[in-house]
């Protein structure tokens, strides 16, 4: 995934190769940016004349493809599918979310999330839970990957695409679609170029 800023774009060239377009950022920034004075502070705009050398250097090294220029993709579908949570997945997720909640004077009110609890109640809902320990509760209840066995009974020979927030959802789902005889690859991060 790439994005149409360019000092984001820097970043990633960054992380890719730091050759291609320097390891520091200030070296960048004085050769392809302007530095605009806003009063309390500073904003960098892109000089055009300067950023296509780069552009062009990073084409040498790189092969960027839209989503529009790859003919087999089909139209995007997103669909909403909302799953009851069941047996003890229902009840720790419960649990998780009443620690969200403050009663005052007969009425509830909400208390901030922690991105932290917030994850935890995104596992529950994928068939799993990490705790703070690092062991792993799978649930029995997989309402995720009883959906997309459906939906793939329905789709025939359609590829379905699936993605994924957690390894571990990843895992369950993959141990579904094989117990079912289904074909499927994983991509997922930490992946060598040959896989």
């Amino acid at each position: 995934p790439v994005t149409k800023d360019e000092i984001d774009l820097w970043s990633q060239y960054k992380f890719l190769n730091p050759h291609i377009w320097g390891e520091h950022f200030n070296s960048f920034a004085d050769q392809a940016l302007r530095k605009v004075d806003r009063g309390d502070y500073y904003v960098y705009e892109v000089q055009k004349k300067s950023i296509k050398e780069f552009m062009k250097k990073a084409a040498s090294f790189t092969y960027r493809v839209k989503l529009d220029d790859i003919a087999e993709m089909p139209p995007k579908q997103d669909v909403k599918v909302f799953f009851d949570l069941k047996g003890s997945a229902r009840k720790a997720y419960t649990e998780l979310e009443q620690g969200f909640l403050t009663e005052y004077k007969g009425k509830r009110a909400s208390i901030d999330l922690s991105v932290t609890s917030l994850i935890r109640l995104h596992q529950l809902a994928g068939g799993h839970l990490v705790l703070e320990n690092n062991d792993v509760i799978r649930h029995k209840e997989q309402p995720k990957q009883w959906w997309i066995l459906d939906k793939l009974e329905d789709i025939g020979k359609e590829k379905l695409f699936i993605v994924c927030r957690f390894t571990l959802e990843i895992e369950l789902i993959a141990a579904a679609l094989k117990k079912a005889g289904y074909e499927y690859e994983i991509m997922k991060g930490g992946m060598s170029p040959k896989e």
